[in-house]
C-alpha cells in the first residue's frame, strides 16, 4: 500500500518547485532569478512551512472575520518536522527535475553541431541553462 503522506509531500514538492521555476522565468516577477540563490531558497523553505503546516482557515466575506485553527504547539512542533521532511522533497524534485534541462541543452547542441556538419561539443562548451545552476 502507498503511503498518502508521502504522496502529499511529493507532489507539493513538485508543485512549490515548478512554481518557484516558472517565477524565475517571468520578467514580470523580477524577486526570483537564477541568481537569487538565497532568496531562492528562503521561499522554497517558506513554501516549504506552509505546506507542512497544515493550518486551516476560513475566511466570511460578509462578516468580514478570519477564522485561523490548528496553531497549538503540538502542531507547530510537528510541522517544523514536516517542514524539514518538505524541504529535503523540495529540493530533491528541484534538483532531479533541473538535471533534465541540462539534459535537453545537451542534445540541442548534439544535434545543432551535427547539422552544421560539426563534430559534437565537449560539455564544457555548452551553454549555461538559467534555472538550472541555481538553486531552491
Amino acid at each position: 500500500m502507498q503511503d498518502p503522506t508521502a504522496t502529499v509531500n511529493l507532489t507539493a514538492a513538485a508543485v512549490i518547485s515548478f512554481t518557484i521555476s516558472f517565477l524565475k522565468k517571468q520578467s514580470w516577477f523580477p524577486w526570483l532569478t537564477a541568481d537569487t540563490e538565497k532568496l531562492n531558497r528562503m521561499v522554497a523553505i517558506g513554501l516549504s512551512a506552509f505546506a507542512a503546516l497544515g493550518v486551516d482557515f476560513e475566511f466570511n466575506h460578509a462578516a468580514g472575520t478570519l477564522v485561523i485553527t490548528g496553531l497549538h504547539l503540538t502542531a507547530i512542533l510537528v510541522a517544523c518536522w514536516h517542514m524539514v521532511v518538505q524541504f529535503v522533497y523540495t529540493h530533491g524534485w528541484f534538483k532531479a527535475t533541473s538535471a533534465s534541462d541540462q539534459i535537453v541543452c545537451l542534445f540541442k547542441a548534439i544535434i545543432k553541431a551535427q547539422a552544421a556538419g560539426e563534430p559534437a561539443a565537449p560539455a564544457a562548451s555548452l551553454p549555461a541553462t538559467s534555472g538550472a545552476s541555481s538553486s531552491v
